[in-house]
């Protein structure tokens, strides 16, 4: 494939064998600990050790801090949509397309939020 889009920091690790040499990564920064981190079965890696196995793969890594702009839009599951926007920028296909199916596909009261988080995306990577 040429992107991995990963919605959580480790998880952007899981898939990277998937990816074509010289593919895009676009992660969110969110750190989501599993269960054996939590309770202290294991030792969630810090960033650099993620960033490190990344570079393995590919040096164009996109961060997004689509939870902390989700939250700034007052929505926290508006992260998903962030990275759509975030997608979006790295492809060659016109915003108009990927509204379109926001609208499409989206709830009625919640259409104007992702957009909103959409644009968001776009414009702040």
């Amino acid at each position: 494939i040429d992107y991995l889009l990963a919605f959580e920091l480790m998880e952007s690790t899981r898939w990277t064998e998937y990816l074509k040499p010289g593919g895009t990564i676009i992660v969110n920064r969110q750190r989501i600990l599993p269960m054996s981190a939590t309770v202290g079965n294991a030792v969630y890696p810090k960033d650099e050790e993620i960033e490190k196995a990344l570079r393995t793969v590919t040096d164009k890594i996109v961060y997004v801090e689509g939870f902390e702009i989700a939250q700034g839009l007052g929505n926290k599951n508006l992260a998903n949509t962030v990275l759509l926007g975030a997608l979006a920028h790295e492809l060659d296909v016109d915003p108009e397309v990927w509204l379109d199916v926001i609208v499409k596909r989206v709830p009625q009261k919640y259409i104007e939020q992702n957009k909103q988080a959409f644009w968001a995306g776009i414009g702040k990577r």
